[in-house]
């Protein structure tokens, strides 16, 4: 006769849950707050860009994941452009905000974006505890280009 795995597998599963042990590979959220501390290595504020005759600078943010699954990354971006020509100049501060939904699989941190218009897409992250490493891509449209965000766990 020939034995199978599966109700074995089931059996187990139903006893560790009897137990309150819940499934290891289950994805699971998190309910916990982070602040931008650095870009591509370096501390915040940080000079990103140069298109003369204008600096672009990222300077702070957060990224909060919540309990029910949902996150909120944030990112102050500072452009300065200096006209000598007469014309004066310009600064202006924006903040970029993007929801989406988080899980975490063993150390394995998703974060999927969901714009408004557009197809939802999912952000590279390094989980390691008190930190996380978020790529940027250009298609974030911070107007950038590629960068390595790193927030630490707020205490």
């Amino acid at each position: 006769m020939r034995r199978t795995a599966v109700p074995r597998a089931a059996a187990i599963a139903g006893a560790l849950s009897l137990l309150g042990c819940t499934d290891a590979l289950a994805p699971r959220h998190l309910d916990l707050s982070f602040d931008l501390v650095s870009v591509d290595g370096r501390p915040v504020p940080r000079l990103v860009q140069v298109v003369p005759p204008c600096l672009v600078t990222v300077g702070g943010g957060s990224l909060e994941l919540n309990p029910d699954g949902s996150f909120a990354l944030e990112v102050g971006r500072y452009q300065e452009c200096d006209f000598s020509t007469g014309l004066g100049g310009i600064a202006y501060r924006i903040r970029y905000r993007y929801l989406g939904a988080h899980n975490l699989r063993g150390d394995v941190l998703t974060l999927t974006v969901i714009p408004v218009r557009d197809p939802t897409y999912n952000l590279v992250t390094l989980y390691s505890g008190d930190s996380i490493v978020v790529e940027l891509s250009p298609r974030m449209n911070l107007e950038v280009g590629a960068v390595n965000l790193t927030y630490r766990l707020r205490r």
